[in-house]
């Protein structure tokens, strides 16, 4: 393939030029004569200015590339945008069948896919001159019978950003990272735009695109984990949480965040309910409209990052998770009900889900109000498509406390302020971590995964509710461990030794008259029908090596431990 790159001693060109050489394009350096000792050794080098380009220099090429800049004018030439990519398209119109690809600016971009607001507009006035020229000149290009393409880099483009290899992909609306930001380096935007030159996917289209810094060293706060893993944001002790799935981040999919958040319940694994695990699906919203976001993850907040500011999510206690937005932000719940599942009023501005496979959940705004559409069918005994409006108040603000209940819930007669709940998960959080070990000075490449490791197993563990009468962990995201699974986790976390004991303690709850043990069993059911290697008694070897139970374990939780492990 035949490529002209126009600017190609730029710092955007000359990556370009590089990256399109890597892939064996025949690449061609139109470069000012001024600038003749900067071309580069393995390109053809054609020495003009841009406006001495005629239809003939740029004949028989595949594809050009205008990656020209302003500054060589100085200030005052900042309509040179405008005046340039004039004169490509009175040369090009005539050769359609070659290919005009232009290093774009990213004013004309929307800053959401409301559409009522441009990037341009949010740029102070003083720097307003170059985008607004840009933005002009891309409104010629769209009506020109050029073959065009126009990329966009994110709003913030850096010259020195980390070369990830990793970008996603927008078309005419500001998109975000997995770090909630609107940013590319130039060695991302050189791979994305000879991408474009190998594919030819946007022909008379505009594209963005933002480096995805998830793959990056990236200097600020990273995911603690992935929704798209099957982890839910949750708390220990929690039967409820925040679960992605169908893409969440969209790191490299063509149109930005299609994928799904929602509500979801651990109760009752196996069989599912009609609906699966999700309660709510969840749609942040801004002046009503469903909006585009970013997923962020710690350990005790979740943030959905959108153009307009921050949702935030966290679990004041295990039965009550807060949600709160900002800036005009709102939330949409939306849900299909089955036959017997309904939304009803209660006290004050809340109204109660009721998932008769499931839980209940109260939905009562502290802040804000709620607009909800639920019309009762009496052929179902339902409310079969329920919408929740969280809307924000006068100040811009919501905070919207969803109450988890195995049974139907109540409106509680007072709430911890969100920085209360925060402040109450964080020191449950640090508590637990605090008994998880350190690998050491032997394994350091290990010892930056220990917090997430301390945080699945933190998550994974549920109860009491229901039959569990202490507390269980998972196997995975949604599933019980088994018996002798729950041995395991409590070897693992013998450093806090009463929740081992707990987890040694659950499954005897279950125990036959016989004296065997359950497969595994939850807070709804109980499945025996396994046989699981006994491998209680090496459990308790191994505990034993740095624990004396006598003193460590109160006399009645031990007597009930040893009778229940003597009759299995």
């Amino acid at each position: 393939m035949k490529v002209a790159v126009i600017g190609a001693t730029g710092k955007a060109g000359s990556l370009i030029v590089s990256e399109c050489l890597a892939r064996g394009m025949e690449v061609t350096e139109i470069i000012r004569p001024a600038s003749a000792e900067k071309a580069g050794e393995d390109a053809v080098v054609l020495l003009k200015d841009l406006f001495d380009l005629t239809t003939e220099d740029l004949r028989g090429f595949d594809a050009v590339v205008d990656a020209f800049g302003s500054a060589s004018y100085g200030r005052g030439h900042e309509d040179v945008h405008v005046t340039s990519l004039r004169h490509l398209i009175s040369i090009m119109e005539p050769i359609p069948e070659v290919w005009l690809l232009v290093v774009g600016g990213a004013g004309s971009l929307y800053t959401d896919n409301t559409r009522t607001r441009k990037v341009l507009e949010d740029i102070p006035e003083m720097f307003r001159a170059v985008p607004a020229n840009m933005a002009e000149a891309f409104e010629e290009l769209k009506k020109s019978k050029v073959n065009w393409t126009y990329f966009s880099p994110a709003a913030n483009f850096r010259p020195d950003g980390v070369r990830t290899g990793r970008y996603i992909l927008g078309r005419d609306e500001k998109i975000l990272n997995s770090f909630g930001e609107s940013t590319i380096s130039y060695a991302d935007y050189a791979i994305a735009m000879a991408d474009e030159i190998e594919k030819k996917r946007f022909a008379r289209k505009r594209f963005t695109a933002v480096s995805d810094t998830i793959f990056s060293d990236y200097p600020g706060e990273k995911d603690l984990f992935d929704l798209n893993a099957g982890l839910p944001f949750t708390r220990m002790g929690s039967f409820f949480g925040i679960f992605g799935g169908m893409g969440v981040l969209m790191r490299t999919s063509m149109s930005y965040q299609g994928g799904r958040i929602y509500i979801g319940s651990r109760r009752g694994d196996t069989p599912d309910p009609p609906k699966g695990n999700e309660l709510f699906r969840l749609y942040p919203t801004y002046d009503g409209v469903k909006i585009g976001y970013a997923v962020h993850t710690t350990a005790t907040e979740l943030f959905l990052i959108t153009a307009h500011g921050k949702i935030r999510i966290c679990f004041a206690d295990p039965h009550l998770m807060y949600i709160r937005g900002e800036n005009g932000l709102g939330l949409r719940l939306e849900r299909n009900m089955p036959p017997h599942d309904t939304l009803r009023k209660r006290t004050g501005k809340a109204w109660e889900a009721n998932m008769r496979r499931r839980c209940s959940l109260v939905l009562n705004p502290l802040i804000g109000d709620i607009d909800a559409d639920a019309r009762f069918e009496w052929e179902t005994f339902s409310t079969p498509s329920v919408r929740v409006s969280v809307l924000p108040d006068e100040k811009g603000e919501f905070l919207l406390a969803v109450d988890e209940s195995l049974y139907s819930g109540t409106v509680r007669s007072s709430y911890p302020t969100y920085e209360e709940g925060l402040a109450d998960v964080k020191a449950d959080w640090e508590h637990f971590l605090e008994g998880i070990p350190h690998f050491g000075e032997e394994y350091p490449e290990f010892e930056e995964l220990r917090e997430q490791a301390a945080w699945i197993l933190w998550s994974f563990i549920m109860g009491p509710s229901g039959r569990v009468k202490h507390p269980i962990i998972f196997m995975t995201g949604r599933a019980i461990a088994s018996s002798w699974q729950m041995v395991q986790n409590a070897v693992a976390l013998r450093n806090n030794m009463p929740l081992a004991v707990e987890l040694l303690l659950n499954q005897i709850d279950e125990q036959s008259e016989d004296g065997q043990l359950p497969d595994f069993f939850d807070e709804s059911k109980n499945l025996g029908q396994g046989i699981k290697p006994p491998i209680q008694g090496w459990g308790l070897l191994w505990i034993m090596k740095q624990h004396d139970l006598k003193k460590e374990i109160p006399e009645d939780k031990l007597l009930r431990l040893y009778e229940g492990y003597r009759r299995w």
